[in-house]
């Protein structure tokens, strides 16, 4: 994810490319490991990068990924109740 940075257009053209593959790739273990290195940064120490915050609001957001209805988002209910907290922050705004 070190594509992932401040706004440009490259951060844009790799978002991007993640968000399709997400939609596209039917295996599981990928997108569970998108998601995972995703959170990873997200949780770390402050300054988070902007890409990466980016990605993972449109990730939640976007229709075509349909994150939510993915097994991996429900294994661990910790992991569960906190993307469930995001998704609520991102479509309130």
């Amino acid at each position: 994810m070190l594509n992932l940075r401040f706004p440009s257009h490259h951060t844009f053209w790799f978002s991007a490319l993640l968000l399709d593959l997400f939609a596209q790739v039917k295996d599981e273990t990928f997108k569970e490991v998108v998601t995972k290195v995703l959170l990873e940064r997200v949780l770390c120490h402050r300054p988070h990068p902007w890409g990466v915050v980016m990605t993972l609001i449109e990730l939640i957001r976007d229709p075509k990924c349909d994150f939510f209805s993915h097994k991996f988002t429900r294994t661990y209910p910790e992991i569960h109740a906190m993307l469930r907290k995001i998704s609520t922050h991102v479509n309130a705004s």
